[in-house]
Formats: structure tokens, sequence, C-alpha cells
């Protein structure tokens, strides 16, 4: 039964994944030594996911994909990697709620690697509890914020984005995997995210100087070219920014000219890149 084995991923999407015997084996601590696990393609309902989840041992990484996960799969996730957990990747995990989300940022001190799907601000500002992962070096999630007040939201976010010093990529797009429809996604595509402008708080990343990739959705169209400045001023060693870009080609231009002056690679959604 490999009693040594550190790393086991597992890829279940076309075929039924055996939840009971799985959760069974690891009941039995038949891999004591097991630190890297990956379960992507995972079927099932929350109850039954939760069978596994309440028997993981103290993992650095894991990643799970899964379409049922939910609640009581995610209270056991809390129990038993929240103190360990270095690499999280959730991202192809719908079920984990924004407000779940903000449970790992608040929760996991050694996290360095984190992949979710979505935060809604409107669960930040409630409780607004510091983010305590401050060895944060990737994080990837999309920020959804109420449009009648995008300023507020904003600052808000970027008050708790800025306390992750050691951020060395910052991936706040929305990505599509197997486990969202189409029509959630085209509806999820059409929220509100964060405006990257100094007058909605983009300043208070004046702290994350050690960021070197910036991935972000449309909601850069709109930025101005002091807040172009700003970044540049403020972020020296950015090498790529992949963003969706003003379709006014003058705007364009000037924006492209200044990143490429500062080496920064810049890549729009639309698969155009700057040639440097």
């Amino acid at each position: 039964m490999c009693p040594n084995l550190t790393k086991l991923h597992i890829l279940s999407r076309y075929t039924e994944f055996p939840i009971e015997a799985f959760a069974k084996t690891l009941e039995q601590q038949t891999w004591t030594q097991l630190t890297d696990l990956a379960l992507t393609g995972s079927g099932g309902s929350d109850a039954r996911l939760s069978l596994v989840t309440q028997h993981l041992p103290p993992l650095e990484h894991f990643q799970h994909e899964s379409t049922g996960f939910g609640p009581q799969s995610f209270r056991f996730l809390h129990q038993r990697l929240f103190d360990n957990i270095r690499t999280l990747d959730m991202q192809g995990c719908h079920g984990l709620l924004s407000r779940m989300t903000l449970d790992v940022l608040t929760g996991c001190p050694l996290l360095e690697v984190f992949r979710a799907f979505s935060i809604s601000v409107s669960d930040i500002r409630p409780n607004p509890e510091p983010w305590i992962c401050l060895g944060l070096k990737h994080l990837e999630v999309f920020f959804m914020i109420d449009p009648t007040r995008p300023n507020e939201d904003g600052e808000l976010a970027f008050e708790h984005l800025s306390r992750l010093e050691k951020l060395e990529t910052l991936d706040l797009n929305l990505r599509h995997t197997w486990t969202l429809s189409w029509n959630v996604f085209s509806r999820m595509k059409r929220q509100s995210s964060l405006r990257w402008r100094l007058d909605s708080g983009l300043q208070h990343l004046s702290t994350l100087r050690r960021l070197r990739t910036l991935v972000i959705d449309s909601s850069f169209h709109d930025v101005r070219m002091e807040d172009v400045q700003w970044i540049l001023g403020h972020w020296p060693v950015l090498e790529r920014l992949t963003c969706s870009l003003s379709q006014d080609p003058v705007t364009r231009k000037q924006f492209v000219d200044l990143f490429e002056q500062h080496n920064v690679v810049l890549e729009a959604e639309d698969g155009w890149r700057s040639r440097l």
C-alpha cells in the first residue's frame, strides 16, 4: 500500500471515483508521510466528499476539483488543513463560496499559493478581519464588487490585499473550469470587479513591491495615464501584465509605449501581446 508515499495526484474526471474506499484508506492512516494530494474531477455529494476531507492527513499541498464540494466538506477541511497548508488550489470547486475563501485567507498562516473562484467584497464589509497569510506569494481569485459603490469596495479590497507584501503573482481574472456551466460563467463575467484606479484605492497596493505578474479582467479598460504611471512607479520588478486594454487607439498606444519603456510585457485578453 506504499506506506512511504508522499505525493498522490488522482484525476477521475471520466471515471467513477471510489470515495468511500479512498476515505477508508485515509482513515486507516495508510500514508502517514503524505504531504501533497490532488483530487481532480471527483463527483459525489458534499456529504460523500466530507468522508474524505474529515480524514485528510496534515497536508502541505492540496488541490481539489469537484461539483459537490460544500459546507460540510469545508468544515473538515478547516479542521484538518488550516494550520499546515502551504498550497491550496480550489479554483475548480465553485462550492467554495466567497465566505469560505475569506476564511482561508484569515485562517491559514503558512499559505504561500492559493487559487479559488471568487470573493464578494460584500462578504468582507460586515467583518473585515485581517488576512494572516502574510507569506502568500501567488493568489488567483476573482473579486466581485457592488456596482453602486465601486470606490468604497475597491478601497476595502485593496486595503486587504496590501497586507500581502510577499505577493509575486496576483491573478484576479475570472476562470472557467469544467465544473462551471457556461450560463453561470457568462453571468459572472457581467459582474463588476475592481477598478484599477487611484480614486478606487489603488494606492494601498504600494506595499506590493515584489509583484512580478499581474492578471486582471476588463476592469482595466478605464484606467487613466496617472494610474498606469503609479503602477510602474511603485512595482519596480513588474515583468508581465495581462489585461483588457482601452479600445481608443491613441490611449492604447500611449499605454503600450509606456509599458515597453519599463520592460513590462503587456498581453491583452484578445491575445495581442507587446513585443519587446
